[in-house]
């Protein structure tokens, strides 16, 4: 059975909390954990098979983040900067 995009950004949160290493700030990696694939749980993933470069993958990858978070952001959910934050972060380090 394939692992659906909620499926694993619910098991990547679970494992975060198993996470032994001090030096890791584990509030950080559960907001990550929790959205890093958002975006692809409304617009599904692109994979190596779908023929995007690196480049334009990483910029709809962008631009879906920004759909996503959105709607945050005309409920003012308090903790929105934080979470983008975190996300833009994750999103940098994956690429550099």
């Amino acid at each position: 059975m394939p692992e659906s995009v909620a499926d694993h950004m619910y098991r990547m949160s679970m494992l975060s909390f198993m996470v032994t290493d001090a030096s890791i700030n584990k509030d950080k990696l559960m907001k990550i954990c929790l959205v890093h694939d958002l975006a692809e749980s409304i617009v599904g993933d692109i994979t190596p098979h779908c023929g995007v470069s690196k480049e334009e993958k990483k910029r709809l990858e962008e631009v879906r983040s920004i759909i996503c978070l959105f709607p945050l952001f005309l409920v003012n959910f308090p903790i929105l900067g934080s979470i983008e934050k975190d996300h833009q972060w994750y999103r940098q380090s994956r690429n550099s």
